[in-house]
């Protein structure tokens, strides 16, 4: 049985989802490096808050991607077994192709961030 959430838990847990949630509408929107001020302004929080639910940027976007991935996870695609090969190839094909260009935006925000912000070492990249 899961335990009862008190009210301060639920809001917390509503303001970092709500956090999440904003920045990966702005990813998606082409906002491939979103900082702190415009997820919060988004989110409809005040930076603060995003920090105090988030270490720094790179605990935001690691929770990004784990939510980006949880949300993948739930469109798996069913085929039905008896549908024939050219069916199920087509039809695979295009659940691939849905999903790959949902996770595009996500993927070149990754590649638009410096390599050591992706790293959870405490050295400083060298620039």
């Amino acid at each position: 049985m899961a335990a009862a959430v008190d009210g301060r838990t639920a809001r917390s847990m509503r303001t970092k989802a709500a956090i999440v949630d904003a920045c990966l509408a702005l990813v998606d929107s082409g906002d491939l490096r979103p900082t702190a001020p415009r997820v919060a302004e988004r989110a409809g929080v005040s930076v603060r808050s995003v920090f105090q639910h988030f270490a720094d940027l790179d605990a935001l976007f690691t929770a990004v991607g784990d939510e980006a991935v949880a949300r993948l996870k739930t469109r798996a695609l069913e085929l039905e077994p008896g549908l024939p090969l050219d069916e199920r190839i087509a039809a695979t094909v295009a659940h691939r192709t849905a999903l790959l260009e949902e996770l595009t935006p996500l993927r070149r925000s990754i590649a638009a961030r410096p390599p050591c912000s992706l790293s959870h070492s405490s050295t400083r990249c060298a620039t």
